[in-house]
């Protein structure tokens, strides 16, 4: 039967995938044996990190990222509850937040996971050798919940158990941190989309006189300003696309920027905004969305 020394000294020796077949083997009786457990909890890590690993490298798609990470995380779930406040089960929760973005389940494995089981090392900000201050890893973790809550589509922020709790998450951490500007970003998208346009632009101001360099604020000032005031949303939509740094930044502004262009028979402009689009899709191998092929489908596109 493995015991947690022949894991460890199969890890060292570079052999994770044998290390790990050696931990399911040697789990059954041994499921409170809290050295057992961070033995398996770290093989399994490292398969996890080696699938972000080449996601991060754009080795991987979205979908086979979370295909591939989704089965080593429900491993984890089912054995790793003991450990929770050890730093293998902080680690596991970091990579989770690496790609949550783009990883379906991160909200239910969240939800299952916790805030609060973080490692002591990782409940507290980092201080660098210069003395700059980087967020907990447990800050972070919250703010990456907040952030898929909050972006959810409305009938599932009503319905999903997983969202739901996110949501919960999300007002907790603003009553603890009312200034955080991620977490008021993140409400302030939450009151655009349930039509509570004064407490969305409420939020967002504050955010907006600090990060008027970023294009991002701007982006969503914009769709705050669509229904109301559709000119200035569009001079809003085109100061985000200047601001940005990088593409991927804005690459859906450019489109939703197109439509508002030529509902006011800019076509000119929008197509020039949906070329854009088109073509950072193109060069990486993202899919194009259905409102840009309509764009591209359009009658005035083909004129132009």
């Amino acid at each position: 039967m493995p015991d947690p020394n022949e894991i460890f000294r199969l890890r060292r020796e570079g052999r994770s995938a044998e290390a790990l077949e050696a931990a399911r083997v040697g789990l059954s009786g041994r499921e409170d044996d809290l050295w057992f457990l961070r033995a398996y909890a770290w093989v399994l890590y490292d398969q996890v990190k080696k699938i972000v690993d080449e996601y991060e490298k754009k080795r991987l798609s979205d979908s086979e990222m979370a295909n591939r990470i989704s089965p080593f995380m429900r491993e984890f779930s089912k054995m790793a509850a003991p450990l929770r406040g050890d730093t293998a089960f902080s680690q596991m929760l970091r990579l989770a937040g690496k790609v949550s973005r783009h990883w379906p389940d991160f909200l239910a494995f969240s939800q299952w996971a916790g805030i609060d089981n973080f490692s002591e090392e990782d409940r507290a900000p980092f201080i660098t050798d210069d003395g700059g201050r980087v967020d907990s890893l447990q800050q972070r973790f919250v703010r990456a919940i907040a952030r898929e809550a909050a972006s959810a589509p409305a009938d599932v922020r009503q319905t999903a158990d997983p969202v739901l709790w996110g949501l919960t998450i999300l007002e907790k951490a603003l009553s603890e941190n009312p200034t955080d500007q991620w977490l008021n970003y993140y409400q302030s998208k939450i009151d655009l989309n349930e039509d509570r346009l004064d407490d969305a632009m409420r939020r967002l101001l504050p955010i907006l006189k600090k990060q008027s360099r970023a294009a991002w604020p701007w982006a969503l000032l914009a769709e705050i300003l669509e229904k109301s005031h559709p000119e200035q949303a569009v001079v809003c939509y085109i100061h985000s696309t200047e601001l940005a740094r990088e593409e991927q930044e804005v690459a859906r502004v450019r489109v939703r920027l197109a439509e508002l262009l030529a509902t006011q028979e800019r076509f000119q402009e929008a197509a020039f905004q949906a070329q854009l689009a088109a073509a950072y899709r193109e060069k990486n191998g993202f899919r194009t969305p259905a409102e840009l092929s309509r764009l591209l489908q359009s009658d005035w596109y083909s004129r132009e």
